[in-house]
């Protein structure tokens, strides 16, 4: 037999002369490698052939074809459609040395190029051919006629059609084909937009056009050709601030509403408004689980187009798990409600691998089939993992592989790989892979029925909790038919059917869980009017609504409006701080950070925080073992013991450094960099277009200068015209450049085929970045680099973040953040010294006893957070536990008198209540600490002067004269804080800044500690506001500073006055009451002699509502009270004696120490003699221990009388002990 060609041998020079760059197999592309081996099993197939022609051949055959003028022998080339042009020959002819191969053999190679190209065509056409049949027989193929008659007759349609059914990629086809040019389709997650971008490509041809794109945060790949396009909710919203009735579109589609998120919420309301204005936009509506009914009314009875049944049949096994603990479980639906609260328990994997076992028992390896197991969080995931990857590498029949948000992109591309023959897939998942998101070959889905949801506790304590609940029916439903896509499935559910039966039927909206301030701004800015009135699909709860509200009218980004229609309430408007705040595509308080960075001329640093605190955190989790602990010594370095925010901005500093380094495109050192330190170099890159975003936003608003380069660096080219038009055309060609890159990864990319043989069983986390010393780097990190370049000035950005911060920086950056996320802000407990570090407590207002995140830097700092400091947080989160994340440490005084919303203090301002939860003791003398209050509240003052200069508004006009003559007997520093805050001159921000960085560099002594909520009400004073007589200081000051901030509480309460709209001065008692933490015990049930009403009070709370009634004149009162009580007018002089009167005479009365003597009280109905009754009795409900006679009066408790009726009183009701009902009843004989 003939030796088949070793091409092998010679595979440089072919890739010399055939597979340079350009050319239609470049060397290390997919079809590349594939042509290898192409070229190996042809050449050994020609040399059987060649054997078997020796043998069969004669030489009449080769007379007779040369009498014909035909070949002598059959070439398959003649039947080959296409050519392919090359340019070996003058590569061969300039090869030093000559060619190694024969030119025969160069010809040969030529000719099964050629055959190969044949071959992938032939493979492409077929695939075509069943891809085309595979669309036919999609269920929603037979309602295309259906679903188009009814866009065309109605401008909203709904369609509801079973999980496979096509609907994701099939209607914008149908859309297209229909004849519509403008399409947009919205999916409520980026890897669902990319995923079907790609797949209706691939259905279309258009795989390397433009008519088919996507455009995501980020990333686009939108062009002007594009008819389709995939986008998220989000992208959309922004699309819409600059063209609100979306002229741009023809169509849009909304897929996978029954999510709810609060983007599908605003955009349906906001879509529906935009109907009544285009009467020529179509809205489609689609979803597998959804409430036709109600989406269609809401629409105005819109058609509604169902789609029902399945490709492919789908069997459901239910396989309740017992509980591990029988005494504590009756059955599976109460082990979740278990789990729910227990929270810490860890998963059992041992039900996932036994699932892996038996479809391995049961169906054989050739039957292909792949598996996705639905989890409810990444803990989840990577312990079942580590479960399952030692059985997968020991049997060398499963690849098990993750999928979640918080992974690479490339780490998540892999899902879409194709397992090796006899081998499947075992995707675990969270609910992403739930809706859009569709993974070819799946047969088997295993569904834990557990989801983790953010809800935010509006009401109570604004927590954000990560809870893991169940599932709704249709939620398990969608899972379900992941499994009947491409074939018969199966979907085993971890619970029993009694369980599904008690799930809720869909999924609470996110409305109705989540906070809702970023969606009232959204509102507002997008004109939808007030959102309080806005037309949801469900109303979020009016409570939730109202905090948030409240919330952006403390952080003065709304303001209400007065209404100018009869009758009509007030309504919301947009400060100019909100209005900047609605562009930002981020938080509240983040928002505001970036704009007060702007102010003192922080952008760089404090852009760099707030695009690190917008996205996953870069620092992964490090594994045990020698790599992870050269790691955890390399991150010491970034570590800053400021807090997290400076750390982040730091290590995002550093790798901007390192890309810049050698031209700007150092990808191999960062790559290493990152990898050494622990971190996901992909977070970075995302920061990195964020804080783009952030400073174009700035600048449009007009709070920030333009950058002086836009990307490719050197903004000095920019005064040059010439040099100018050269950096423009160098730009173009690095964007065709980057496109080109893109295109080629995208045909390179394809469907990759996973390798077995990686030590599956060693990896605790996907590697962030390859091994850089394989060689030149891989093409996706070019491409990352290339789009930084272009994206991102990367000398100015290095030069912003990498600039050394002095102690004014640091303590300037610290106001920012701090004036930012107010009131998110804990305090350490006063016992953590006697505890370990891990179990170190900090309270909230609202919560106590939460724990610093584990990834915090401020865990385990060699300086703990002591009782002078605050630390204020982005999140308050609740899994197991509760936990501040994302932490930034401040000296309690001076951050607290710049943040706080409603500071009380005491006439000589060394005590202060902030927010009724912080009580600041200032341990100083009265100047000292009146000083210390009077700065920060001028340079509140100034700060709030500057933003509104900056924002181009102005406040409202001080009134000059009402200040003027309240000022006019103050101290002269009185009146030069009053002057300063009316002044119209410009407030100088680099000034502004160095003072409000001094201040939190104070020396004054204070404590800081957190009162309960029961000693608040002692705190304050209960008597008028302080005299002018006693305090000739203090009340011009008062007058003075009210009126010159009359932006303050005009309608204050009697005790204090309003300084400024967050401080009250004078409200706290002078000094501290030993009894002020017992006033709540020293209340009582009382009912009130004048209007009736029954309340639990102590004496002062009487006092106030009697003091209520003083409308009426006294003689009015006295005598209402008189009449009720039946004892003529001869009442007690004044409120103060009735209301003691009134308390130690009550029905259900106890003896209050401290009040001095008191005699027995007539009660109501009692006629005097029963008053002597009771008095001869020895009765003291009316008397108090501790008058003249003490030692003959036996105080009763409380808890030995009880009621008795007497009958012979005509059913009177009274309170005895047993011997006193005896004397009652003696009385009667």
């Amino acid at each position: 037999m003939v030796a088949p060609f070793d091409w092998s041998a010679y595979q440089a020079t072919l890739d010399n002369l055939f597979h340079r760059e350009g050319d239609a197999y470049p060397a290390g592309s997919n079809e590349y490698e594939e042509l290898k081996d192409f070229v190996a099993r042809l050449a050994k197939f020609r040399a059987a052939q060649a054997k078997r022609g020796v043998e069969e051949s004669t030489s009449a055959d080769a007379e007779a074809a040369d009498r014909l003028g035909i070949p002598a022998k059959f070439d398959t080339r003649y039947r080959v459609n296409v050519g392919l042009i090359t340019d070996h020959k003058r590569r061969a002819a300039q090869h030093r040395g000559g060619c190694s191969l024969p030119g025969e053999r160069v010809e040969e190679y030529k000719q099964m190029l050629v055959l190969y190209e044949d071959f992938r065509q032939k493979r492409q056409f077929a695939k075509l051919l069943k891809l085309q049949t595979d669309r036919a027989a999609l269920p929603i193929s037979s309602f295309a006629a259906e679903i188009t008659a009814a866009v065309e007759s109605s401008q909203a349609v709904v369609i509801a059609g079973d999980t496979g059914c096509g609907k994701s990629t099939q209607l914008p086809q149908l859309l297209m084909t229909s004849g519509f040019k403008q399409i947009a389709v919205t999916q409520p997650r980026r890897i669902a937009a990319v995923s079907l971008c790609r797949r209706v490509a691939f259905e279309t041809l258009n795989e390397y056009g433009d008519e088919i794109a996507y455009k995501i945060r980020f990333d686009s790949t939108r062009g002007r050709g594009t008819k389709v396009v995939f986008l998220t909710e989000g992208v959309l919203l922004r699309e819409m601030v600059g063209d609100p009735t979306l002229k741009q579109y023809e169509v849009l589609v909304v897929d996978e509403v029954h999510e709810r998120h609060l983007s599908t919420d605003l955009l349906l309301g906001l879509l529906k408004g935009i109907l009544a204005e285009r009467p020529d936009l179509r809205v489609i509506l689609m979803s597998a689980t959804i409430d036709l009914a109600r989406y269609s009314a809401y629409f105005g009875n819109a058609p509604v187009v169902q789609v029902p049944g399945r490709l492919y049949p789908i069997t459901v096994e239910y396989l309740p798990q017992q509980p591990d603990d029988e005494k504590a479980q009756s059955s599976a639906r109460e082990g979740g409600k278990r789990r729910e609260r227990r929270g810490a328990q860890r998963i059992d994997a041992r039900p996932y691998l036994k699932i892996l076992e038996r479809i391995d028992q049961q169906f054989p390896a050739e039957q292909r089939g792949d598996m996705l197991v639905f989890l409810s969080g990444m803990q989840e995931m990577t312990t079942v993992a580590d479960a399952l990857r030692p059985y997968a590498a020991h049997t060398r029949r499963w690849v098990v592989l993750l999928l979640h948000s918080a992974l690479s992109v490339e780490e998540q591309d892999k899902v879409f790989d194709i397992a090796p023959d006899g081998v499947r897939k075992c995707v675990l998942s969270t609910n992403i892979a739930e809706t859009s998101v569709t993974i070819d070959g799946i047969r088997f889905v295993v569904d834990s029925g557990r989801v983790k949801e953010m809800t935010h506790d509006v009401a109570g304590s604004l927590t954000q909790s990560l809870q893991e609940g169940w599932i709704s029916r249709a939620s398990a439903e969608q899972r379900a038919g992941r499994a009947g896509r491409t074939g018969p499935g199966h979907c085993f559910r971890l619970y029993s059917q009694t369980d599904f039966a008690s799930f809720p039927e869909f999924t609470t909206p996110e409305i109705r869980r989540v906070g809702l301030e970023q969606l009232v701004l959204q509102i507002l800015a997008l004109g939808g009017g007030d959102p309080r009135s806005f037309d949801f699909l469900d109303p979020p709860p009016p409570e939730s609504l109202e905090a948030a509200v409240r919330s952006l009218v403390s952080h003065e980004a709304v303001r209400a409006a007065p209404s100018y229609l009869e009758g009509g309430r007030e309504h919301l408007v947009l400060t100019p701080l909100g209005e900047v705040l609605s562009g930002l595509p981020v938080d509240v308080p983040l928002g505001k950070m970036l704009v007060l960075g702007s102010l003192f001329h922080l952008s760089g640093p404090v852009v760099a925080m707030a695009a690190a605190l917008s996205v996953q955190s870069p620092f992964i989790r490090l594994p045990d073992g020698e790599e992870g602990d050269e790691a955890r010594v390399a991150r010491q370095s970034l570590r800053s013991e400021h807090g997290d925010a400076f750390t982040l901005a730091a290590t995002f500093g550093r790798w901007i450094a390192i890309k810049r380094g050698r031209g700007g495109d150092d990808s191999k050192a960062s790559g290493k960099w990152c990898k050494r330190h622990g971190l996901e170099e992909q977070r970075l890159y995302e920061m990195a277009k964020l804080q783009r975003q952030f400073q174009d936003l700035l600048t449009e608003s007009g709070l920030l200068k333009k950058a002086r380069g836009g990307g490719m660096g050197g903004g000095e080219l920019r005064r040059d015209p010439l040099k100018r038009k050269r950096e423009q055309q160098q730009r173009r060609d690095a964007q065709a450049h980057l496109h080109e890159l893109q295109r080629k990864r995208d045909r390179d990319r394809g469907r990759k085929v996973l390798k077995l043989s990686e030590p599956l069983e060693t990896e605790p986390e996907p590697e962030p970045e390859p091994d850089p010393d394989d060689g030149a780097p891989p093409e996706p990190l070019d491409i990352r680099s290339l789009e930084l370049k272009l994206t991102v000035d990367l000398e100015a950005l290095a030069e912003a973040t990498g600039r050394t911060l002095g102690r004014n920086d640091v303590n300037l950056l610290k106001v920012i953040i701090a004036s930012g996320l107010y009131p998110n802000v804990a305090v350490p407990d006063p016992n953590n010294s006697q505890r370990r570090e891990s179990e170190a407590l900090f309270h909230t207002r609202h919560v106590a006893d939460a724990r610093l995140h584990p990834a915090s830097v401020l865990v385990g700092a060699e300086v703990p957070p002591t009782a002078r400091e605050v630390l204020v947080y982005t999140t308050l989160l609740e899994t197991h536990k509760l936990y501040v994340t994302n932490l930034v440490r401040l000296p309690a005084l001076p951050a607290l008198l710049l943040t706080g919303q409603r500071i009380h203090t005491t006439p000589d301002c060394r005590r202060l209540l902030v927010d009724d939860w912080l009580l600041l003791r200032i341990k100083e003398a009265p100047d000292v600490a009146q000083h210390v209050v009077k700065t920060a509240c001028e340079l509140r003052a100034s700060v709030s002067k500057l933003l509104r200069i900056r924002l181009r508004s102005h406040g409202p006009a001080a009134k000059e004269s009402a200040a003027a003559a309240a000022a006019a007997d103050a101290p002269d520093w009185v009146q030069e804080l009053v002057e300063s805050v009316r002044s119209d001159e410009e407030v100088y921000s680099d000034d502004l800044a160095d003072r409000l960085a001094q201040l939190l560099d104070t020396t004054v002594s204070y404590t800081c500690e957190r009162i309960q909520p029961q000693h608040v009400p002692g705190q304050f004073a209960r008597s008028k506001p302080p005299n002018p007589d006693r305090d000739s200081a203090a009340a011009p000051l008062l007058r003075a500073a009210r009126a010159a901030l009359s932006e303050g509480d005009q309608s204050a309460p009697e005790e204090g006055v309003q300084v400024a709209p967050f401080l009250r001065w004078g409200s706290l008692e002078p000094f501290e009451s030993p009894f002020v933490g017992h006033s709540v015990h020293m209340r009582k049930h009382w009912q009130c002699p004048v209007c009736g009403e029954k309340l639990l009070m102590n004496l002062n709370e009487i006092e106030e509502h009697l003091e209520a009634h003083e409308g009426e004149s006294k003689k009015e009162m006295f005598e209402r009270a008189a009449e009720r009580a039946d004892h003529g007018k001869g009442g007690p002089d004044g409120v103060r004696g009735l209301a003691k009167q009134a308390f130690n005479g009550g029905e259900e009365s106890e003896s209050l120490e401290g009040e001095g003597v008191r005699v027995p009280v007539q009660q109501a109905g009692e006629t005097s003699g029963e008053v002597e009754n009771r008095k001869t009795m020895g009765d003291d409900v009316g008397m108090q221990a501790g008058s003249a006679e003490p030692e003959k009066r036996e105080t009763v408790s409380a808890v030995q009388r009880k009621r008795y009726v007497c009958e012979q009183c005509d059913s009177k009701v009274y309170l005895f002990t047993p011997p006193q009902v005896l004397q009652h009843k003696r009385t009667h004989k």
